[in-house]
C-alpha cells in the first residue's frame, strides 16, 4: 500500500449556511465573517503540507474562487447537499486522477499546523491504516477522515462519527485507527468552542491571521460575549 500521492479534500458550507448552532449568539453576518476567516486560514496552510500533492475544495460558496486564488487543485461545485455527500465528490475527483490516498479536512479548523498533517500522514503510511480517523476534542465526532485507497469506506460524518466511520472501517475490512491530531480537535461548534478558540489564538504560535482578526473584531465590538455573548 502506498501513500505517496495524497490528496486534500476541503468540504465548505456556503458561508452563509455556515455556523448555524451559533445562531442564537452570533447574527448572519457574524457568522460569515468567521467562516470566511477560518476557511481563508485552512486554504493557506494546506500548500505547506509537504505530504500533500494537491488539494479540492468542494463547495457552493461564490466567493471560494476568490479565496482559494491559484492555491486549489480544483474547485468543485456542491449543490448544498451536506459534508459528506460533498466530501464524497471530492473523493471521485481524486479516484478520477489516480490518487492513493486522500484526506478531508475540515474548514474550521484554523489552528491547522501542516506539519501535524505531514506527520498523520507518515503515520498512516507507517501502520498500514487503510482509515484514519482524526476526532474532535470531544473524542466523538470526526474533524478529519483519510482512506487508502479513497473509497475504503463512504465519509459519513456528523454526531458520533468517529464510532460510525470505525464501525464502517471493520465491516468493510479495512485496517483503521482513530488518530489524534492536537490542531485538528478544536474546530467550531458551540459558544464553548468560540470562546476556546479566542483563548488558544491568544496564545500565539500559530498562522491562524485571518481568524484571530475576524475574533478580535467581534470581542471589540462586543458582538460575543460569554453567557449568551451577542447582544
Amino acid at each position: 500500500m502506498s501513500h505517496e500521492r495524497v490528496c486534500a479534500i476541503l468540504p465548505l458550507k456556503p458561508f452563509d449556511d455556515a455556523k448555524e448552532r451559533l445562531a442564537t449568539g452570533l447574527d448572519p453576518a457574524a457568522r460569515r465573517v468567521i467562516a470566511r476567516a477560518m476557511a481563508t486560514d485552512v486554504l493557506a496552510a494546506l500548500p505547506r503540507c509537504a505530504r500533500v500533492s494537491e488539494f479540492v475544495v468542494v463547495s457552493a460558496e461564490p466567493d471560494i474562487a476568490e479565496i482559494a486564488g491559484e492555491s486549489a487543485a480544483a474547485l468543485l461545485e456542491d449543490e448544498r447537499s451536506g459534508h459528506s455527500d460533498a466530501a464524497a465528490i471530492g473523493v471521485r475527483w481524486a479516484l478520477q486522477r489516480g490518487y492513493d490516498t486522500v484526506l478531508m479536512i475540515p474548514g474550521d479548523c484554523p489552528l491547522i499546523d501542516p506539519d501535524e498533517i505531514d506527520a498523520l500522514i507518515e503515520r498512516a503510511s507507517a501502520e498500514r491504516l487503510e482509515v484514519a480517523v482524526v476526532p474532535d476534542r470531544m473524542g466523538t465526532g470526526t474533524n478529519a477522515l483519510l482512506l487508502c485507497p479513497p473509497d475504503a469506506i463512504a465519509p459519513a460524518f456528523g454526531p458520533n462519527s468517529r464510532e460510525r466511520h470505525l464501525r464502517l472501517a471493520g465491516e468493510a475490512g479495512r485496517r483503521a485507527a482513530a488518530v489524534d491530531v492536537p490542531t485538528l480537535a478544536l474546530d467550531l461548534d458551540t459558544a464553548e468552542d468560540l470562546f476556546e478558540l479566542a483563548e488558544r489564538l491568544g496564545e500565539g504560535a500559530h498562522d491562524a491571521v485571518n481568524t484571530e482578526q475576524a475574533v478580535a473584531e467581534l470581542l471589540t465590538d462586543r458582538r460575543i460575549l460569554p453567557g449568551g455573548y451577542a447582544r
